[in-house]
């Protein structure tokens, strides 16, 4: 057993962040596993001493070892090689003054968490307000969920598309009550906050570039690499819409003409065939960004819209049936948006496993615990890429049905 020194700040791995479900690791199970294998914890957020002192996080780790007195190794000598080092030596030495501090104390504290991401484009207090005083009306466990969501679909059309949201969610607590969520905490017009915002807050091409072009966006890239005030820092995008893609922006029968004629289909891939890298910090990038951005006002008009306004209606109706039936069931087929995320083919692959399942409710309901059983079968879909998994479950799942 030795002497552990961690910071405590949290940033997602790359494995978190790819998984097709929730890949995020539990942060208090890591510290606590870590505090019984060390014989010694050291553990403070060094990244917010790092940007606090204008220093490398390296210098605050450095003087948290010189202040564990886990070397026989003087303060002073760390500080001279900070010093013969020569680079920004008065705020690395300070960053190593607050790590020593840090480390004589024996703090061992909780990860905190990463920063969430900006959510900019907010609405005009006033368009939202009689929105924020529906929200009093649901049920309290459900209302930080439902805050959050209208947050989110707001942000992503406008407050019309609001109130649209919270209609949904007000009906769902007459459901919820007559089902007896009372007795459950809520759990259905809580799931039904969390999902229905995600459903409705969909990434298409003009979200993509709204959200590539925020203010908030650069400023958080500039706080990543740690620019320093008048220093430059160039963003380029790889930009690579299908012409899907492009398509969800018009009308449905221009669409769908566009999609079934291949002529037209290869005047798109002309100019969608490639990937592109997008300078957003130049003028250029930054202006053909934002322009595909501003057509949020078209996005009802357009077939995307169409199909996911019936694909939603078509959802909350099968929560709807079973929940009268069998609370339980119904909010795992609430989770089951979970599996609908992302953009392009990452979407397509989520949905086409999403009406798989859909598809095998009936049989999934006739399992002894539907319930369980629909939660085994969303977790199947979340194993892999190509559906192995999932499709194997489902086989299975016909197999018994038929016997």
């Amino acid at each position: 057993k030795t002497t552990l020194i961690a910071s405590s700040h949290r940033i997602y791995a790359i494995g978190e962040k790819i998984a097709m479900g929730d890949g995020r690791q539990d942060s208090a199970t890591i510290l606590e596993a870590t505090k019984q294998a060390a014989g010694r914890f050291i553990a403070f957020d060094m990244e917010r001493e790092s940007e606090e002192a204008g220093a490398v996080i390296s210098a605050v780790m450095l003087g948290a070892l010189a202040g564990s007195g886990a070397t026989p190794i003087a303060r002073e000598t760390f500080e001279e090689t900070i010093r013969t080092a020569g680079r920004a030596v008065e705020r690395n030495l300070k960053g190593f003054a607050a790590g020593f501090a840090a480390a004589l104390s024996g703090v061992a504290t909780s990860a905190v968490p990463a920063r969430p991401p900006a959510m900019s484009g907010e609405r005009p207090a006033t368009a939202i307000a009689p929105l924020l005083a529906r929200i009093d009306r649901l049920p309290e466990s459900a209302r930080p969920t439902a805050l959050l969501g209208l947050k989110k679909v707001v942000d992503f059309q406008d407050p019309a598309y609001g109130a649209l949201y919270l209609d949904e969610l007000e009906r769902f607590q007459k459901i919820d009550a007559a089902s007896g969520g009372a007795a459950r905490h809520h759990r259905l017009s809580k799931d039904v906050a969390k999902y229905l915002a995600l459903a409705m807050a969909y990434d298409d091409v003009i979200r993509v570039a709204d959200l590539k072009t925020r203010a908030s966006r650069l400023a958080r890239l500039r706080e990543d690499v740690r620019a320093a005030d008048g220093q430059i820092v160039r963003v380029f995008e790889y930009m690579h819409p299908r012409v899907e893609e492009a398509c969800d922006l018009l009308p449905a029968p221009l669409a769908k003409a566009i999609l079934n004629a291949g002529a037209a289909r290869k005047v798109f891939g002309v100019f969608l065939g490639k990937g592109r890298r997008v300078a957003t910090t130049n003028l250029t990038g930054f202006v053909l960004l934002k322009a595909l951005a501003s057509l949020r006002f078209m996005r009802r008009a357009g077939s995307r819209y169409a199909k996911e306004q019936a694909r939603i209606g078509s959802w909350l109706r099968l929560i709807e049936s079973a929940a009268a039936k069998d609370y339980a069931f119904a909010c795992e087929i609430a989770g089951l948006q979970r599996l609908i995320k992302g953009y392009g083919e990452t979407h397509q692959r989520g949905l086409a496993n999403y009406e798989k399942i859909a598809a095998s409710l009936d049989r999934v309901a006739a399992e002894p615990a539907p319930a369980a059983a629909l939660a085994r079968l969303k977790d199947c879909a979340l194993k892999d890429e190509g559906g192995a998994a999932l499709d194997a479950a489902l086989a299975k799942l016909g197999a018994k049905a038929a016997a």
